[in-house]
């Protein structure tokens, strides 16, 4: 599979997740780029620029000639137990309705359309949570309460980090 295709059906999934749940199913942070959104971990995890100590996403997919991803190993197993059910059903929801679109159709007909993206040209502006939400047309309340929670888990997240030593 074509990497930009890729990212971009992550990120609609990451984005249905969102909206319905009030959570992502990457915790990635998403940036505008010249074709739309991205993922932007995974758009660095792909280049090869993010450095990841556990190494899962270099044992599990590489990047290949002519912009291409490809699993290691497409017999094995993955692992799902990470994902709970709703993201199961959100990436499957995904795959159904754009997974058979090349990745040009996508970015044109879908990722230039979404109200969060705006074109940077050739660099990458950030892309606010609250963004989405409100392209979502989430209720102020609603937009509030999720803002609430992803702080509290930024906190949390946070307070666990071990210092370098």
């Amino acid at each position: 599979m074509k990497y930009i295709k890729l990212i971009k059906l992550l990120y609609l999934a990451d984005r249905k997740s969102f909206l319905e749940r009030g959570r992502t199913i990457t915790t990635d942070c998403y940036v505008s780029m010249e074709h739309g959104p991205v993922l932007s971990i995974t758009y660095n995890l792909i280049g090869g620029t993010h450095r990841q100590t556990d190494h899962t996403w270099e044992r599990a997919i590489s990047t290949v000639d002519d912009f291409d991803v490809k699993l290691n190993n497409p017999d094995a197993r993955i692992k799902l137990d990470e994902l709970s059910q709703a993201d199961i059903e959100a990436l499957d929801w995904v795959f159904a309705q754009y997974g058979h679109w090349n990745r040009w159709k996508l970015i044109d007909e879908i990722m230039h359309k979404l109200p969060e993206w705006t074109d940077p040209g050739d660099s990458m502006s950030p892309i606010d949570y609250l963004d989405i939400l409100k392209a979502g047309n989430i209720s102020p309340e609603d937009q509030a309460r999720i803002e609430e929670e992803l702080n509290s888990l930024t906190t949390v997240q946070e307070l666990l980090v071990l210092p370098d030593w």
